[in-house]
């Protein structure tokens, strides 16, 4: 008996999934050490990450404390031009009380409330 065409369609069947195995097989080996080359890879960028969050962190650290330092001298700096600035009104205040425009009132004041004690005095002494 000869073979008919299902028994031939059968055969060629076979042959196809044991193809289809084959190359399920060799395309599974070939996933598997993608798989494995690509968790070497994840493993050394983890420890490369590790140092580099590290300095990142000590990097922060460092501006914090420039930044707190930056604003102490800040203030620092506003303190002493408060200061200089208060400094420099009361020089000029001195200033403008010594001009010669303003001495005399001063001073005819001044003359007038010794007159005015000399006088309360002497009228105290003859009483």
């Amino acid at each position: 008996m000869g073979l008919g065409l299902i028994d031939i369609l059968i055969i060629i069947l076979i042959i196809l999934a044991c193809a289809l195995i084959v190359y399920l097989i060799v395309t599974l080996k070939k996933v598997n050490e993608n798989l494995t080359v690509l968790q070497r890879d994840l493993q050394d960028v983890g420890q490369h990450l590790n140092p580099i969050l590290d300095n990142l962190n000590r990097i922060t650290e460092k501006t914090l404390n420039i930044s707190s330092e930056a604003e102490q001298q800040l203030e620092k700096a506003k303190d002493f031009i408060g200061s200089f600035t208060e400094g420099i009104t009361k020089v000029k205040t001195i200033k403008s009380e010594t001009d010669p425009e303003k001495r005399l009132p001063v001073l005819l004041k001044n003359l007038s409330a010794v007159v005015k004690g000399v006088s309360v005095f002497l009228r105290e002494l003859k009483t």
